[in-house]
């Protein structure tokens, strides 16, 4: 027994001394830097509504910084990707000006998928990608495109029965109808200083309140707020970057 704890204490400096001379000093640069010392932490994990799963975003293991759509399955206890967010786009992100802010209030970094709404049913995920919307159906493990147009599509989700996807297009509020997948423009006179159905900026940023528009359980009606910034004077604000003004 004497003899085992002379050689145990004769290894513990050894290994002590191995890991000394492998260990590189960590700069400050280093810490703040990609990729992060931490990983590819999961985020934004919910709950399916039958509760078979957990679905998450997380980066890629080449760029930290862009999500794909992930899944963990309870019952087969496995991992897998959902939707490669590459697969659906894979060019540079053109944010709206918009987008922009709303990201920042939202606190919201990266690119690919970065947020995501399950269908009340457990059947389906939406999910904006570049500023167009799709529809990730779980049977056929695939996804569909709902909206091509230059503008951003923002703030979309499920109505109460499933039958119908809401959104905010250039300050205006509308629904598409899933089976058929016809528009429906729900207010006309959105621009410049009016915006329907969206936060303005105090509702966002002070009450963390993201959203301007209510379906009513039935699908037959939406609340929506119409903030006319009219009276509010214009002032310049210059934004000063390092290379730009």
């Amino acid at each position: 027994m004497l003899k085992k704890i002379k050689h145990l204490s004769l290894a513990i400096p050894l290994m002590v001394g191995a890991i000394s001379v492998q260990a590189k000093p960590l700069s400050l640069e280093r810490i703040f830097d990609d990729p992060s010392l931490s990983g590819k932490s999961p985020v934004q994990l919910k709950f399916s509504p039958d509760g078979s799963r957990v679905t998450y975003l997380q980066g890629k293991s080449d760029d930290y910084n862009r999500y794909d759509l992930w899944e963990y399955n309870l019952k087969d206890n496995t991992n897998r990707v959902l939707v490669d967010s590459a697969k659906l786009f894979s060019g540079p992100e053109n944010l709206s000006d918009e987008e922009k802010a709303r990201r920042e209030r939202q606190r919201i970094f990266g690119k690919g998928i970065l947020e995501y709404k399950w269908s009340k049913d457990g059947k389906a995920l939406l999910f904006p990608l570049n500023g167009d919307l799709y529809y990730y159906d779980l049977a056929s493990d695939k996804s569909k495109k709902l909206t091509d147009t230059e503008a951003f599509e923002t703030d979309a989700r499920f109505s109460p029965k499933g039958n119908y996807v809401s959104f905010i297009r250039e300050q205006n509020l509308y629904a598409l109808e899933l089976e058929s997948g016809k528009e429906i423009q729900l207010s006309k006179d959105g621009g410049g200083v009016i915006k329907n159905g969206m936060a303005e900026f105090v509702a966002q940023e002070e009450m963390s309140r993201m959203t301007g528009y209510w379906w009513s359980g039935d699908e037959t009606k939406i609340a929506y707020t119409r903030v006319d910034e009219t009276p509010v004077k214009e002032a310049i604000r210059n934004e000063i970057y390092a290379d730009e003004v």
